[in-house]
């Protein structure tokens, strides 16, 4: 999910416009950490980098319950 913070900052700069939006009319989720993007993921992925992890399965596991939180969530059925 942090990942898409990156994305959305390359959507924020090449294609609000093009919609007619901007931050303060309907992009703000686009524009992430705005001028702090790329800090912010290096910070990530230090910490990433510096977890402990050792159980893929465990991994896997927390990945697809919060996906599926988040389905549950934008459906309204939470």
């Amino acid at each position: 999910m942090e990942g898409s913070t990156l994305g959305g900052h390359v959507i924020e700069k090449n294609q609000l416009a093009r919609l007619g939006l901007a931050r303060e009319s309907g992009g703000s989720y686009f524009a992430g950490y705005g001028d702090q993007t790329g800090l912010m993921w290096r910070d990530f992925l230090a910490r990433l980098d510096a977890a402990p992890f050792t159980d893929a399965g465990e991994i896997n596991l927390g990945a697809t319950a919060t996906f599926a939180c988040l389905t549950s969530w934008f459906a309204g059925t939470n």
